[in-house]
């Protein structure tokens, strides 16, 4: 009798530890959705971006006044790809946690709301950034900083997890590029952002307009353009991580990936700093 009692008892153990992992990974399957909806979401505003490229005349600092939403769309996009595929590299514990779900749900809300504000302000003929002309385009500004700040906070939450909580098959330099590219990436966007929103504009001397600036990017040709050292910060995000594969598919030894994520951050952080202070000269990044 007590042996059979065991079994049963061993049975319900069993189907619960498989109710259990299937819980799991139902949740982890619902957080990896809120991913994908706001990769879906976003990128599906770009062809009615380019749209109006073609067909809207209507200019901003020179330039199509859809360009900074194209910008804007394409980076983001590439942004919420990269925190989805890093969250894929945790162990399934984490990737079924509350956490990983209030960060994915947090990076789709924010996300969400600036790009559909640049959109709108864009049909509206209207500046997204650097516009407080009425009250309510002061208070979305201020409001899209605020949100900016969480979205790319999302990075750190998930630099600090794959630190910690990688798959165990996870190489040691995706590893390290991914926990380093989220978390630099985020301090120096954080700090040249800010600078950025304080000085008013991008632009330092020379002329402020997008119109002789560098294909798509805008950046200007004729002075310092805070922008460039923005773009390099928030693309070590991606930068360090893809270094990392790229180490880890070579057969380098895990020191020798380690070694060469952390030299990759240390000259892509000179860069940082170096195109920011040609920025506080004066200096344009290309001169044309």
């Amino acid at each position: 009798m007590a042996s059979i009692g065991d079994s049963a008892a061993q049975l319900r153990a069993r189907i619960a530890d498989a109710r259990g992992k299937d819980g799991d990974r139902l949740f982890a399957r619902g957080t990896e959705r809120v991913w994908i909806a706001g990769i879906l979401l976003v990128a599906g505003l770009i062809p009615f971006t380019l749209a109006g490229m073609m067909w809207d005349d209507r200019l901003h600092n020179g330039v199509s006044i859809w360009i900074k939403p194209l910008k804007f769309q394409i980076a983001t996009v590439t942004y919420l790809l990269t925190l989805f595929l890093v969250a894929r590299l945790l162990d399934e514990a984490v990737r079924a946690g509350w956490l990983l779900r209030l960060t994915a749900l947090a990076a789709f809300v924010t996300a969400g709301f600036e790009i559909l504000y640049i959109s709108g302000q864009a049909l509206r003929g209207r500046a997204s950034h650097f516009n407080s002309e009425t009250a309510f385009e002061a208070a979305m500004y201020g409001l899209m900083g605020t949100f900016a700040v969480v979205l790319i906070a999302c990075a750190l939450v998930i630099a600090g997890l794959i630190a910690l909580r990688a798959k165990p098959s996870v190489g040691l330099g995706v590893r390290g590029g991914s926990a380093l590219g989220l978390s630099l990436g985020f301090l120096a966007t954080l700090l040249v952002a800010s600078h950025l929103g304080e000085s008013g504009g991008p632009w330092i001397g020379g002329e402020r307009s997008d119109v002789n600036g560098l294909f798509f990017f805008g950046w200007s040709t004729t002075g310092g353009d805070l922008r460039v050292s923005h773009f390099f910060a928030t693309h070590m995000m991606q930068a360090l991580p893809l270094l990392g594969l790229a180490l880890d598919r070579s057969g380098a030894r895990p020191a020798v990936a380690v070694s060469g994520v952390a030299v990759g951050a240390v000259l892509w952080g000179v860069l940082i700093a170096g195109t920011f202070q040609q920025a506080l000269n004066g200096a344009p990044f290309i001169a044309l």
